[in-house]
């Protein structure tokens, strides 16, 4: 898939998910971008907000620049709804214990980080046990964060591809 391609498919999804989790009142863009202009060497997206006009913009790294020990973290759909819901967090008045906000700490990227697993997973029909009540019920060929040997072999498959 193309970087144009693929921008494309995360700006009609993050309208889908915006909507979906009630971002209506936001201004909300997403694009793809390099691991110079992330500027972090972890980070597989970042959102910057302006909470007094509603503007939230998501930066996600692109395919080519995320490190292979990272590949099967990186699914995009999981990581576009994991900056929508720091969006829909901004306006928690709630502090960390260490002082530093709330919205940068580890136990909510935690928490952050379970519910877009959620959330992505039913989207996509996942029937992992994290996701269901049965331990035996596993998704079988869904495209979502949970079925992380599925798309490590996809975004491989995908590079490989593009460059033979």
């Amino acid at each position: 898939m193309t970087d144009e391609a693929l921008q494309q498919h995360l700006t009609e999804r993050c309208v889908y998910w915006a909507d979906r989790l009630r971002l209506r009142d936001w201004q909300v863009t997403v694009r793809l971008v390099d691991r110079r202009e992330m500027g972090n060497d972890t980070n597989l997206g970042d959102t910057t907000f302006n909470r007094r006009h509603r503007i939230a913009a998501l930066r996600l790294l692109r395919a080519e620049d995320i490190d292979p020990a990272q590949l099967v973290q990186q699914d995009y759909e999981f990581t576009l709804v994991h900056e929508l819901i720091h969006v829909h967090l901004v306006d928690w008045p709630i502090a960390a214990r260490d002082g530093e906000d709330i919205l940068e700490s580890i136990p909510m990227e935690v928490a952050i980080n379970s519910l877009a697993g959620a959330l992505v997973g039913l989207d996509q029909g996942c029937k992992t046990p994290e996701l269901t009540e049965r331990e035996d019920e596993y998704c079988s060929g869904c495209d979502c964060t949970h079925c992380a040997a599925e798309t490590m072999r996809r975004i491989r498959m995908e590079v490989e591809g593009d460059e033979g």
